[in-house]
């Protein structure tokens, strides 16, 4: 809330337990050759058992997505995203999103 509209923020991975919610959705770079895991270690080497700190972790409501498709202002992109959304919350079961 505290972001203005249009506006962005920065956060190093340090703050990642002020990111407390039900669902999380977290990034990886495909330009780089990394996998959701990547993602994953990344936030580990800086937070050692952060899964275990934060809700949306412990309940396996944690969805990875390619950074590309998840931040390209194509139409195409913008549905795919649309749609991975919408199936993360339209599903009863989070988890059987999970990579």
């Amino acid at each position: 809330n505290a972001i203005p509209e249009g506006g962005a923020e920065n956060w190093s991975a340090e703050r990642i337990l002020d990111l407390e919610a039900d669902v999380i959705f977290m990034t990886y770079r495909t330009d780089r050759n990394q996998t959701p895991q990547d993602a994953i270690d990344a936030i580990e080497a800086v937070v050692p058992g952060w899964c275990d700190l934060l809700h949306a972790c412990r309940e396996g409501q944690v969805v990875i997505l390619p950074r590309a498709e998840a931040t390209s202002a194509s139409y195409d992109a913008l549905m795919a995203m649309s749609m991975a959304v919408l199936a993360t919350f339209s599903f009863g079961d989070i988890k059987s999103l999970n990579p």
